[in-house]
């Protein structure tokens, strides 16, 4: 019998129920192999999204809502980071007022009194639906320009030096603005 089973299946102490036969296939090394790996995969196609990403913008092949040649190519980018930067703080504020209604801050207010008097602020009425609701404009505003930043625009196919996408791949790829997606989802959305 292997270190990862169990002779007698025991259940965990707990509100969720979760059996030790779904701990030891977490633990599995099957499964650990598998989770290090994708993180190496995952890596480097965020990696090469963001490459192919900046490099599309610095080319000027993307479709901003000003004219293209009304800014070079180093504003885009920058404008493209804070926008990103942008939905990274919105996402995370969101989590932290929300996480935070049903914690007592009292115990924080003579060690955090900043902290404690921000919370009470942001709880107060319905001060939290209101942040909620403009905290979504935001986000589609944003989410819009950086989509018209860094998305894909043109009808040739894309290309790096001498290697050249062929046409689906331009089209999946660049013009559908998949990588971007990429992009926006690990850098803006999830951290």
């Amino acid at each position: 019998m292997s270190s990862y089973e169990s002779d007698s299946p025991k259940k965990l102490v707990g509100t969720q129920g979760v059996s030790t036969a779904s701990t030891n296939l977490q633990n599995h090394p099957i499964t650990i192999a598998w989770r290090k790996l994708s993180y190496w995969w995952s890596m480097a196609l965020l990696i090469f999204a963001m490459f192919v990403t900046f490099y599309g913008i610095g080319q000027g092949w993307t479709n901003p809502p000003w004219d293209n040649d009304a800014l070079p190519p180093a504003v885009n980018i920058v404008l493209f980071i804070v926008m990103l930067t942008w939905i990274a703080l919105l996402e995370g504020c969101q989590i932290s007022i929300v996480g935070l209604q049903n914690i007592n801050v009292e115990q924080y207010k003579d060690t955090h009194p900043r902290a404690y008097a921000i919370c009470e602020l942001a709880h107060r009425g319905p001060n939290v639906e209101r942040f909620l609701v403009g905290r979504q404009f935001l986000l589609l505003f944003n989410g819009f320009l950086v989509s018209r930043i860094g998305g894909g625009a043109g009808n040739e196919n894309f290309y790096i030096g001498d290697w050249q996408w062929n046409a689906p791949a331009t089209q999946f790829f660049w013009l559908n603005s998949t990588l971007l997606m990429i992009v926006i989802i690990a850098l803006g959305q999830l951290p």
